[in-house]
């Protein structure tokens, strides 16, 4: 059956609500069809059934790889992917400029081991997305904080555990790491009140000198009786 001839017969037809498939030349109804709405009629030339077994030939599969191999060869995916990966990074950079201004505006400092993480003077961390994340919904993430067994806040950051308030010192204080020369000490006593106000830099002495005479009498005549051996 030609194309002409098929067309005649179509216009009887879908008043019926049904139509003559290209590929089988068989009359079935509108729902067999898929719908493309580039077509006059608004389905298509042939029915689902008949699209199926042509995915599914052995001729179609071969045309396909021969298509792929074509694009391979042209060099054509490589140059696909290097663009994706440019308009990502493009994207990418912008949206970190756009968060690093934000979290500048509300007081956030950058830390200095590494730029993508920021401290406030509250002690809260905040944490960009990185490039390796592959969704491209980017957002500002709240670090992972949980206590060590001495009871301080602590994150992990450059696969190694930072503890909040000597990071808190280092930026609002200028307190440099060197050890147990100077430490960091809480002045009422809360190791969970990480706020710049409440920290002062102090020799380990000190610190350990702070620590005896908080302790009350009783606490530490407990503490001797422990100590002795009967």
């Amino acid at each position: 059956m030609t194309s002409i001839e098929r067309k005649r017969k179509n216009k009887f037809l879908f008043v019926k609500n049904k139509k003559i498939c290209s590929t089988c030349n068989n009359i079935k109804l509108l729902t067999e069809y898929g719908i493309d709405k580039s077509s006059n009629y608004g389905f298509r030339a042939s029915c689902k059934n008949c699209i199926k077994q042509n995915y599914n030939s052995y001729q179609y599969k071969l045309k396909e790889k021969k298509r792929y191999e074509k694009y391979l060869t042209n060099g054509s995916l490589k140059k696909n992917q290097e663009k994706r990966q440019k308009k990502i990074l493009e994207q990418y950079e912008k949206v970190i400029l756009k968060f690093r201004k934000e979290l500048i505006e509300k007081g956030f400092k950058q830390i200095r081991q590494n730029k993508n993480f920021y401290v406030n003077e509250n002690g809260n961390v905040k944490k960009l997305p990185s490039k390796t994340n592959k969704n491209i919904d980017w957002s500002i993430q709240d670090a992972y904080v949980t206590k060590n067994h001495y009871g301080y806040l602590k994150f992990n950051m450059n696969a190694k555990p930072f503890r909040v308030h000597q990071v808190v010192a280092q930026e609002f204080l200028g307190h440099i790491p060197c050890g147990h020369k100077l430490v960091v000490d809480h002045i009422d006593g809360n190791i969970l009140n990480n706020h710049y106000s409440n920290l002062q830099i102090v020799s380990n002495y000190e610190n350990l000198a702070k620590g005896m005479y908080k302790k009350t009498k009783e606490q530490r005549f407990l503490k001797y009786i422990k100590d002795i051996k009967f």
